[in-house]
Formats: C-alpha cells, sequence, structure tokens
C-alpha cells in the first residue's frame, strides 16, 4: 500500500509470487538494482527476490536455491561494500553477500556450535564495532529454545558463536510451524543492543502457552540471562519492536494464535484449509481458528508491562 504522507494509506496493489511469501526484508536499491523484496516461501522454504521498480511495479520474483529449507530472512550490509547482504535462517545461518550488480553470491552456510535450529533471524552491532552481527533464535537440542549470537568478521564471513537459553521453543521446527519472532534494540537505554525473543511452550494439562523472552546486552557481544513475560495462553507469530506510546522507549508487539503449538497433524489441517476453502469463506474459517491478537509490552522503571 502507498502511502499518503498523512497517516493513510491507498487501496492495496497485489503480485502473484507463485508461493506463498512468509518473512520478508527490503532490500535498498544499490548499484542501479532496484528496491526488492526478500522472502521466504512459507510453503516450500525456498528464498525468493521480487523487484519493484521506482513506479511501485514488481517483476517476476528469483529463486535462490539453499541447501536447506529456509524460515526467515534478513538484510544488511555484512561486509562494509556498502551494499545490502542477506543472512537466512535455514536451521542454520546462510549468508549471501551482494555482488557489484544486482545478483547475490551463492550462500556460505555456518552451523550453529549449540545445536540449535535456527528459524528465525536478526541483525544488529552487539560488540559496537560498527560491524552488523547475526542474531538467531530456535528450537535447542533439548527441546529448549536457545538464542545464539554469530559475530561478524567485518568482511562477510562470521565467527564467534555463544548461545543463551530462553523460556520455551522458538517454533519453526521442520517447517511445520512459524518461527516465533526475533527482534533487536536498546530497551534499557544503556546504548547497548537488546534482543527480546517470542516463544511457546505446552503446559502438563496440554494447553499452549507463550512468552517473550528479553536479553539485555552487555555491548560486547555477550548476553545477560533471559528475563521472561508471558503472553498467557497465546503462541506468538510474530514480534516487531517500536515506540509505540512516544514515551522515548521501546515497546514490544506480538501478533499470536491460540493454535500455534498444534500437533504436526493438526497444524498441516490448518494450512491445508486456507488453501482449500473460497476466497469469501476465509474471514469466517481459517481465520477465525487461527484468532489473532496484538499484544504490548511498554516498559516502565518496574520493568515490562502488559
Amino acid at each position: 500500500m502507498f502511502g499518503n504522507g498523512d497517516g493513510s494509506f491507498q487501496a492495496p496493489v497485489d503480485y502473484v509470487t507463485g508461493a506463498r511469501p512468509g518473512y520478508f526484508a527490503l532490500i535498498p536499491p544499490a548499484n542501479g538494482a532496484p528496491l526488492q523484496i526478500a522472502f521466504v516461501d512459507g510453503i516450500s522454504g525456498d528464498l525468493m527476490l521480487l523487484p519493484v521498480t521506482p513506479t511501485g511495479v514488481a517483476a517476476s520474483p528469483q529463486l535462490h536455491l539453499l541447501s536447506r529449507a529456509a524460515n526467515s530472512v534478513a538484510a544488511a550490509d555484512l561486509n562494509g561494500d556498502g551494499f545490502p547482504d542477506m543472512a537466512v535462517a535455514d536451521g542454520s545461518i546462510s549468508v549471501l553477500l551482494r555482488q557489484p550488480g544486482a545478483e547475490f553470491s551463492a550462500p556460505v552456510n555456518y552451523t550453529l556450535q549449540s545445536g540449535s535450529n535456527a528459524t528465525a533471524i536478526a541483525l544488529g552491532d552487539l560488540n559496537g564495532d560498527g560491524k552488523k552481527d547475526v542474531v538467531t533464535s530456535g528450537p535447542g537440542a533439548q527441546s529448549t529454545g536457545t538464542v545464539d549470537v554469530v559475530l561478524n568478521n567485518g568482511n562477510g564471513t562470521l565467527g564467534q558463536q555463544r548461545s543463551y537459553p530462553i523460556g520455551g521453543n522458538p517454533g519453526g521446527s521442520s517447517n511445520t510451524q512459524t518461527s516465533s519472532g526475533l527482534v533487536t534494540g536498546d530497551f534499557n537505554g544503556d546504548g547497548k543492543l537488546d534482543v527480546a525473543a517470542a516463544f511457546s511452550q505446552a503446559l502438563p494439562s496440554g494447553a499452549a502457552a507463550g512468552g517473550i523472552s528479553v536479553l539485555l546486552g552487555n555491548g560486547d557481544g555477550t548476553l545477560r540471562s533471559a528475563v521472561n513475560y508471558s503472553l498467557g495462553n497465546f503462541g506468538p507469530l510474530c514480534l516487531v519492536a517500536g515506540d509505540f506510546n512516544g514515551d522515548g522507549k521501546l515497546d514490544l508487539a506480538a501478533g499470536v494464535g491460540t493454535n500455534f503449538l498444534s500437533s504436526r497433524p493438526a497444524c498441516d489441517l490448518v494450512r491445508q484449509r486456507r488453501w482449500n476453502i473460497p476466497e469469501s469463506n476465509h474471514d469466517s474459517g481459517w481465520l477465525a481458528r487461527r484468532n489473532a491478537y496484538c499484544v504490548g509490552f511498554r516498559r516502565s522503571q518496574r520493568g515490562w508491562q502488559a
């Protein structure tokens, strides 16, 4: 939707991608290449690039093959050449460096030493050296969730890794669940980048519960232990950070659903239902079952509050 500059937007313009777009990142124009939308196909796990002209017209999407199915993607200049690169969570981390033209190099893969399965990804300078580092979240080796920090060497290669447990499973395992969401930001106002990761967990009763783990940064590439905030009986599906009340402090908002921790057959059934029901029934069928909400947190002197 094109913005009118007054807080309102024009009618949406749809573009057929040939896939079901999921998590996406905007790649700014560079060296004659147009704006591109990098997104992950939520069914196949393919990484796609959708070029967009200055008039807002999208061309056919371009497929980038990875060794494993992708779950999420982020974009930033990782090697200091002024061109935006891509980092993809596909169980591990795949880095695709932008070439002088519009193309990207073949992906270079980095396995997480923690044994975790990276499903969400974010970029930010966690050690204050001016280089974007990589942060992932995903299910750990013992069915628990972790946040993993992988420092950037500055030349597009990744180096030292550290792993931190969080309050539950971030989702995205085996591409049967949506990854819960992961963001970076200065949440305590000390000038050091922090990390927030959403998660879900199964209760002994069989019900689902969700929350957000906040890991404050020390400014040297390390994080403090996670502090967990409950979302009640809702599983988070996405997470964003922003100053929603204008007080100069970063807040968090999560989109959540009640069926996030469904077993694989139930999860597949929901997906199948989405594609098979008539268009006129979307709102009363699949979307009603998904039961999505937006839950906001604000930061105060006493910590995070609902």
